[in-house]
């Protein structure tokens, strides 16, 4: 407010958000960046670049609100509404408000009405190039597609949040990370129409804790290796989650033709409430219009453990590996798994290309096969 905002939810304030911002960067201290209580700023696609001299904290207590109209994004990269680039030492928190205002987004995405080409919708808050950075307590709603993305960052704490879109709001991811080391994602709700959260390549030593989600489409490793990408994800820890009528739960999916890796990976202690597809890998994910040819090269997928699983599904098979013939999953782990179909007496466990192994009690039963 000190350098001119209105907080009307009307006026543009985007250029006060700039000044601020500024002012924070440069300070000769910690600077603190303060979205005052009580306000609703209506701010333009924006981005907030460092290097900053000091640590920057932007504490938001009141409500951002993007404009309603794509036009605001006639002078601008469609994928972002606000960005932090290149800053170390970046804290965002205050218990505010990110309403993203995405319905007329929706509208025109091409999973909605088919006729439209597909293009790129703003991701609520973009984060690139930083280091050391906590996101805490904050809500986002309504992102115009995902709602937090990461990207080609390092030592990431995110906690507290809570993400809310409609279960069929195309794309909106709830937190999505690329090219992401040493990160850490605990007690969140997260509810949308896409992946609660989703790890793509480049990711690698990330822990997920104590997470609610539902609606959406689990938590997903991928998709990877499309185009002929080379990818890489590792050590990924995921540990009790809720998942409640979700699409999927622990997914892991790349297309093919791809080829890299995603090992290393573990979902353990998780809790499943009438999910379609509670536990799947997938090498054959094709979300195309066109029809996906047969390739032979493929991500290798390895070193996967699926322990302590409980819970129901509203697909008689609830457990599904399907993987490729020229590069097939391995070192598949199933422990302690009790998923129970809703629709059918018996659940039932799909393998193609599959090795691994089986401990304790496994239903569905398992039907990995051994090396």
């Amino acid at each position: 407010m000190a350098f001119g905002a209105v907080g009307d939810g009307s006026k543009d304030d985007s250029l006060a958000f700039i000044k601020a911002w500024k002012a924070a960067c440069k300070s000769s201290s910690n600077g603190k960046m303060v979205v005052t209580s009580g306000k609703k700023f209506l701010v333009n696609p924006t981005t907030f670049s460092g290097p900053c001299q000091w640590p920057v904290s932007v504490h938001i207590q009141g409500t951002i609100i993007a404009p309603a109209k794509k036009s605001a994004w006639k002078m601008a990269d469609t994928s972002k509404w606000l960005e932090f680039s290149g800053i170390s030492g970046l804290s965002i928190g205050g218990g505010g408000i990110i309403n993203g205002q995405g319905q007329i987004w929706w509208q025109k995405s091409c999973k909605v009405d088919k006729k439209n080409p597909c293009r790129k919708a703003p991701t609520a808050i973009h984060i690139s190039s930083c280091r050391n950075v906590v996101v805490t307590n904050l809500q986002f709603v309504n992102s115009q597609q995902i709602h937090l993305g990461i990207f080609y960052s390092s030592a990431l704490h995110v906690s507290g949040l809570m993400i809310k879109a409609p279960k069929d709001s195309p794309n909106t991811d709830g937190i999505h990370l690329q090219g992401v080391t040493n990160a850490k994602v605990y007690n969140c709700d997260i509810g949308t129409g896409d992946d609660c959260i989703s790890i793509t390549s480049g990711t690698s030593n990330f822990d997920i804790q104590n997470i609610r989600c539902g609606p959406g489409h689990g938590i997903s490793i991928g998709s990877l290796g499309y185009g002929g990408e080379k990818a890489s994800v590792e050590n990924i820890r995921v540990k009790n989650v809720v998942f409640d009528g979700t699409e999927t739960g622990a997914r892991i999916k790349t297309w093919q033709g791809g080829s890299g890796y995603a090992r290393q990976i573990t979902f353990s202690d998780i809790k499943v409430n009438d999910v379609a597809y509670p536990i799947i890998i997938d090498q054959n994910y094709c979300d195309s219009s066109k029809i996906c040819k047969m390739k032979k090269s493929a991500v290798q997928i390895q070193n996967v453990s699926f322990q302590n699983f409980r819970g129901t599904s509203t697909e008689e098979q609830a457990v599904k590996f399907v993987c490729s013939k020229s590069m097939p999953c391995r070192e598949i782990v199933v422990r302690d798994i009790d998923i129970k179909s809703v629709v059918s007496s018996a659940t039932e466990s799909v393998c193609v290309n599959a090795y691994g192994l089986a401990f304790g009690h496994v239903y569905p039963p398992s039907c990995l096969r051994r090396m």
